[in-house]
């Protein structure tokens, strides 16, 4: 797939990290990034 077919009409925010797919279970940053997201509604740019 390619990252612009992971951009949704009604998106509030969007960001790419450098993971790879596997990685996105394993990552720090991600997981720091989805709390952020759940609390706050945004990613942290």
């Amino acid at each position: 797939m390619l990252l612009s077919e992971a951009r949704l009409a009604g998106m509030t925010d969007y960001i790419e990290l450098p993971v790879s797919h596997f990685g996105l279970l394993l990552s720090r940053q991600v997981a720091r990034q989805y709390l952020q997201f759940l609390k706050e509604g945004r990613f942290s740019h």
